[in-house]
């Protein structure tokens, strides 16, 4: 099982948009292998941070960024399938392409190599 939560807002500081991800701390929490946040600010900078422990430090990584966030999504997992290392903990990025799920993508591997996503990097 895996949680994601994702918000896009106006440019600025909102207190409501970050204590929305605030409320939702203790559910992400929840989820032992793996934590992921991705921010894309309002001039276009991507930024990511993961970790399989220090979900603290993810956590607030990702709040730190919220004030110049235009999108802010945190992911965390319990893998069902899969290792349960860094390779496993989204969110994947290739070639400028971001990517998370919840749930399993069948036939990962084929779909994988057909669309050349290869390895995943983490920035």
């Amino acid at each position: 099982m895996c949680k994601l939560i994702i918000g896009i807002k106006s440019e600025g500081k909102n207190q409501k948009f970050e204590d929305i991800f605030i409320a939702q701390r203790q559910s992400l929490f929840s989820e032992n292998d793996g934590i992921g946040a991705l921010v894309i600010t309002h001039d276009g900078q991507i930024k990511t941070k993961r970790q399989v422990t220090g979900y603290k430090e993810v956590f607030n990584w990702a709040l730190e960024q919220a004030p110049e966030a235009k999108l802010l999504s945190i992911h965390t997992r319990t893998g069902t399938s899969g290792s349960r290392d860094i390779t496993n903990v989204h969110f994947f990025e290739n070639d400028g392409h971001y990517f998370a799920h919840n749930g399993f993508v069948l036939k990962y591997g084929a779909w994988n190599n057909r669309i050349g996503f290869g390895s995943y990097t983490n920035n």
